[in-house]
Parts: C-alpha cells; sequence; structure tokens
C-alpha cells in the first residue's frame, strides 16, 4: 500500500515540473502571461498534494486536499479535451503530448479516490 502513495508522490512530482516547463515556455515564448501564471499555480498545487501523498492517506483524507486534487482532476480532463479538440497532429504526435496531461489527471485521480475512501 505504502508503493501507491509513493507512486503517487512520483506523480505528483512529475505534474509539478510539466507545469513549470510548460508554464516558462509559455511565458518566454509569448503573450501567454495568463497561462503561465496558471501553470505555476498548478505546479503549486501539485507540490502541495505531493507532500500529502508523502504524508500518507490521512492528510490525503482532508477536504482541503480532496479539492486540490479536484481542481487537478479538471485542469488535466480540460487540457486533454483542448488537445483532443484541436487535434491536426498526427496519432503519434498527439499521444506524446497527452502524455503529461494523463499522468497528471491519473495521479489527481489517484489522490481525491485514496482520499475519498480512507477509513482510519
Amino acid at each position: 500500500r505504502t508503493w501507491l502513495l509513493t507512486l503517487l508522490a512520483v506523480g505528483y512530482a512529475a505534474t509539478a515540473v510539466h507545469q513549470v516547463i510548460w508554464g516558462s515556455a509559455c511565458l518566454f515564448t509569448g503573450p501567454f502571461t495568463l497561462g503561465a501564471l496558471r501553470c505555476f499555480v498548478v505546479a503549486a498545487v501539485a507540490h502541495v498534494c505531493q507532500t500529502a501523498a508523502v504524508a500518507g492517506p490521512k492528510r490525503l483524507s482532508s477536504e482541503t486536499y480532496r479539492t486540490l486534487n479536484l481542481a487537478l482532476i479538471l485542469d488535466g480532463v480540460a487540457r486533454i479535451a483542448i488537445l483532443v479538440a484541436t487535434a491536426d497532429k498526427p496519432p503519434a504526435l498527439l499521444a506524446s503530448v497527452l502524455v503529461f496531461p494523463a499522468v497528471d489527471l491519473f495521479c489527481a485521480l489517484g489522490g481525491w479516490l485514496i482520499g475519498k475512501y480512507y477509513k482510519p
């Protein structure tokens, strides 16, 4: 069971790093200041959820962390929907672009489910 929380913490770390890189790219390559700020906020939320995953399921079961995970779930669903809606790319490229949003979504969903169904 601890391996699941470790995997979840690694997923949250990957989410945070991906969001910082993506936010930096948005910030430095165009007029995407709002998108860059969104990426940095999502990175901070993922980092906070990572610390909760390391602390254990009891912390993930609090209302605060369930709400933060719900925000990450909504962000992941929105990013996947936008990428699929603008899919004028070859399927292989689209699949490679969807990897990180899918990891983000599954980690947030896992954290939310652990928090929702944890019984002390």
